[in-house]
């Protein structure tokens, strides 16, 4: 067939259309390597071999080395047993056999540009063969895939200050009804910045509480319901869980963004904290906000921990339900229950030998049976094992772990010295 316009003609060849159909199947599983692992760019640099020119046959391409299973047990393909296109298979391993594939990757904007396109991955296919006459052909096709880079940013905290400043008033100037908090600080000759400081962390911390008491009480009425569907499991089952597992998150999400937006204030509290600089202040009301605030990395902990073992309640074998959702259902679980883990052992909440252990056991269960998920734990087992890696492959996390690591913090020292000075 021969393709033309007004300055080129171009011959269509079978070969060209297998070409076609073979960078479809690289930009399919390049996507699929998307879905798996965020920082696409940063995986195609940690595993060059995907990105080098080879040959799609005999298992030389890593995206055509998953193709077969040749030999028991059945289920799983071994590299080197299973797996490539090699000449047992007849005409089909013929077809295939000219051609070879190359992938080439860019960012489509600079990683420290403020251009959305930095997360956005350029991805180049490239197929090349020759046809029985010798001549040299290629095919390219361009394809875009999201690999963030840098942390996400945290949406904006938003609160009215009037109102704030009134709850303020409320809870440490308790006996000056009718006044506006300006008018408390000047009657009693409270540090304006000190009532602020601490104010903020006591009313908002107060609020966190009740939240989370609220959403406790939901999910005692969300596992209830579970338990009637577990009886019959059907696919109600995986959406009831998966919600029980969402609110954990959000809920430790909560408190984290809590935590980062309250640290602030209670760095300048610390900083110039005196009891004495706070005249008719409630200072019981001081101390109580302090001490809720000091156990909320703990409960952050604990609500991670919760999100945790509702994905391991969803995925226990034992429970017999794994028939009642898909396979990309599981992946989806599976992936929050790897990030529910990262998050507890970052924070110092797990250590690093249960944090590595399960990532092998999950390297090893994916062998053979799904190459994007073996390559994403042998990447997580690596950078595991190397701390000096671990925050650079995960930046969400960088902010967490300087944050939360240890009592012995910024944060635990401001804690323990305003209370120190409180009666």
């Amino acid at each position: 067939m021969v393709l033309s316009s007004s300055n080129k003609k171009m011959t269509a060849t079978g070969n060209y259309f297998f070409a076609i159909q073979i960078a479809s199947k690289v930009i399919t599983d390049l996507a699929e390597e998307a879905q798996t692992t965020p920082g696409v760019l940063d995986f195609l640099q940690a595993y060059p071999e995907m990105t080098t020119h080879d040959r799609v046959t005999e298992g030389q391409s890593v995206y055509f080395r998953y193709l077969v299973d040749r030999k028991p047990p059945f289920g799983i393909i071994e590299p080197g047993v299973d797996g490539g296109l090699s000449k047992d298979l007849g005409k089909a391993f013929v077809q295939f056999a000219p051609f070879n594939v190359q992938v080439t990757a860019t960012r489509k904007a600079p990683a420290d540009s403020a251009d959305y396109e930095r997360h956005i991955a350029k991805i180049t296919v490239a197929i090349d063969w020759k046809e029985k006459n010798g001549q040299a052909r290629s095919y390219e096709v361009a394809s875009e895939i999201p690999s963030p880079t840098g942390a996400v940013p945290a949406d904006p905290w938003k609160y009215d200050q009037a109102a704030l400043d009134q709850r303020i008033r409320e809870r440490l100037f308790p006996t000056k009804t009718g006044r506006t908090l300006a008018a408390a600080i000047s009657e009693t000759g409270a540090n304006p910045k000190l009532v602020q400081y601490t104010g903020k962390i006591a009313v908002i911390t107060y609020d966190l509480c009740d939240y989370l008491a609220s959403v406790a009480t939901n999910l005692n009425r969300l596992a209830q319901a579970r338990s009637l569907l577990a009886a019959n499991p059907t696919s109600k089952l995986y959406g009831q869980q998966m919600a029980i597992a969402h609110q954990t998150e959000q809920a430790a999400s909560l408190i984290y963004r809590t935590l980062e937006e309250l640290n602030p204030s209670l760095v300048a509290a610390g900083s110039q904290f005196s009891a004495s600089a706070l005249p008719g202040v409630d200072l019981a009301e001081v101390r109580a906000g302090i001490k809720a605030f000091q156990m909320l990395p703990g409960e952050m902990s604990q609500w991670t921990k919760d999100a945790e073992e509702a994905y391991e309640w969803l995925l226990d074998p034992r429970l017999g339900i794994d028939f009642s959702f898909s396979l990309r259902q599981r992946v989806t679980a599976e992936a929050r229950l790897v990030e529910a883990k990262r998050f507890r052992f970052a924070t110092g909440a797990m250590g690093q030998p249960e944090y590595l252990k399960f990532i092998v056991a999950q390297r090893k269960k994916s062998s053979g049976k799904n190459p994007h998920r073996e390559r994403f734990f042998l990447r997580e087992e690596k950078v595991v094992s190397r701390s000096t890696e671990f925050a650079g492959a995960f930046p969400n996390l960088t902010k967490v772990i300087k944050l939360m690591r240890d009592d012995s913090g910024e944060m635990g020292r401001n804690v323990t010295q305003i209370l120190s000075k409180l009666p």
